[in-house]
């Protein structure tokens, strides 16, 4: 298996006064961008674009520890928080998209995973709607998960395991996995609750 990652930390984002975090405005926003090609998207390409995107909008941190703020920057936070502030607004009478456990997905696909942020070890959710949220790509063999508190993962499984489809039990294993990788000292973890599919092509698309 072959993994690939990179970091990301939300909080270079949002403004540090807020009391929460932006992570489904950045992950719609995110999503946004990279259904722009209307087509079929595989995994390993969209790890590429997502790191691209990140890093020429300038929410990547660089290597002294800054933001390199780039042209449009105040606007692209305005672009997320009115995606944050849309979805939060649907919560109550639902969220347009189909709902997945995991247990049964498609052969390929992207969504919003909603994921419970937690203390590390706990033996189960939490916060059983989950309290965060990141978004997933995945087609037969491969996955890109990404966490707006952590960064992105990329999993390609064994040429001779290129027909694997996606479960909970590997998105749980590649957030176990992630959270080693990308925050090793950190005291929490994210858990899979279940993922929204179709919902970019409505609240992701609102201001494109």
């Amino acid at each position: 298996m072959r993994i690939k990652t990179f970091k990301f930390d939300q909080l270079h984002v949002v403004n540090h006064s807020r009391r929460s975090g932006w992570c489904v405005g950045i992950t719609l926003w995110l999503i946004s961008r990279l259904q722009n090609g209307n087509g079929p998207l595989a995994a390993i390409s969209a790890n590429d674009a997502l790191q691209r995107i990140c890093r020429d909008t300038g929410m990547l941190v660089n290597s002294v520890g800054k933001n390199t703020i780039t042209p449009g920057y105040g606007q692209l936070r305005l672009d997320i928080s009115v995606l944050q502030e849309n979805y939060c607004n649907l919560i109550d009478s639902g969220i347009p998209g189909t709902w997945l456990t995991g247990e049964a997905l498609p052969p390929a696909g992207i969504a919003v995973m909603q994921l419970c942020y937690q203390e590390r070890g706990l033996p189960g959710l939490k916060h059983r709607r989950g309290n965060h949220a990141g978004l997933c790509v995945w087609n037969p063999g491969e996955a890109l998960l990404f966490d707006p508190n952590m960064g992105a993962l990329y999993l390609d499984f064994a040429p001779e395991q290129n027909n694997i489809l996606l479960t909970r039990k590997i998105i749980d294993r590649a957030l176990t996995k992630m959270a080693s990788e990308l925050a090793p000292n950190s005291k929490y973890e994210s858990r899979f609750v279940g993922m929204y599919v179709e919902i970019g092509h409505t609240l992701g698309r609102q201001r494109t």
